[in-house]
């Protein structure tokens, strides 16, 4: 049988602090910060205060710049696992414990998923990781940890690939409807941003960037079996229909894998042999792209 234990819950001033917000918790959704230990960190679906607890996108855990701190989403439990060192974190949605290890801790709110997202309460997670946790309430700001605010300058490929997956999308007038949007997949050839594959659960799309837009030239309903695609050496899925004129591409692929329950991008390099290798994490957010220093090693002079 677990253990139940209790974490410190927000302060009471805290609490009688979200009294300023006219009893709509969610109406200061849109101005709640969070800052970790690199500064101020970003999320497309706003923290927000419900019934004196702070709830937060979980890709923002993934942002507190905690060294060697994983997430994994099991979509069939609905549920949340982090692991950092020795810790062990698991979050149901819409169950009143965590459990920390093999010890169930109530819950001041349970997680809840909102506009594809999973919300989990800052302050148990952030302390269950051993950091501290603090909500000031004149300024809306939940600060996990001690910033050391950093900067990282983004290559001219990596930021002309975040311009090229903003511009406006002119699409095939036939189409292929996905299963789902939890997982997309980003797919550009090494040393390139004029060109780019979306997947989508069981769907595959190719762009080429035309006249400052996304032209849609290809799309493809998939399955999740393994097979050798003539021209797409970078794609191991079975192809069972498709649309418009499938391109034929060489050379190796940059992938961005982002998984929208708990919005971390896992990225790699996949050769022209088609073997994939994982190569680090990354923001989560949509459209969000970062640099692969290791790319260079597998352009061609």
């Amino acid at each position: 049988m677990r253990k139940f234990k209790t974490l410190t819950l927000f302060a009471t001033v805290a609490l009688g602090m979200s009294m300023v917000f006219g009893g709509q918790n969610h109406a200061a959704a849109s101005s709640i910060k969070v800052i970790g230990k690199n500064g101020p960190i970003s999320s497309d679906v706003a923290p927000y205060l419900k019934k004196g607890t702070v709830l937060v996108p979980i890709n923002i855990i993934g942002k507190l710049g905690l060294s060697n701190l994983n997430m994994s989403w099991d979509n069939t439990r609905k549920q949340v696992r982090i692991s950092y060192g020795k810790v062990m974190i698991t979050v149901k949605v819409n169950e009143k414990y965590g459990i920390i290890g093999d010890e169930g801790t109530p819950l001041a709110q349970p997680a809840q998923i909102k506009h594809g997202r999973v919300m989990v309460p800052v302050r148990f997670v952030g302390e269950a990781l051993g950091e501290p946790v603090a909500w000031d309430a004149k300024a809306q700001t939940v600060t996990v940890g001690s910033s050391t605010v950093s900067s990282h300058a983004k290559s001219a490929l990596t930021l002309e690939r975040i311009r090229v997956l903003s511009l406006p999308r002119v699409s095939l007038k036939e189409q292929i409807h996905a299963g789902g949007l939890m997982t997309v997949v980003c797919y550009f050839p090494v040393g390139k941003a004029d060109e780019y594959f979306v997947k989508e659960e069981n769907r595959i799309d190719y762009y080429k960037v035309q006249q400052g837009r996304a032209v849609q030239i290809w799309a493809a309903r998939t399955t999740y079996d393994i097979v050798e695609n003539k021209g797409l050496p970078f794609f191991p899925y079975k192809i069972v229909q498709e649309i418009g004129e499938r391109p034929s591409v060489k050379g190796s692929f940059v992938y961005y894998k982002n998984i929208g329950a708990i919005a971390a991008v896992y990225y790699g390099i996949i050769n022209e042999q088609g073997k994939a290798k994982q190569l680090g994490e990354a923001d989560g957010n949509k459209g969000v792209i970062v640099d692969i220093p290791e790319e260079k090693n597998y352009m061609k002079h």
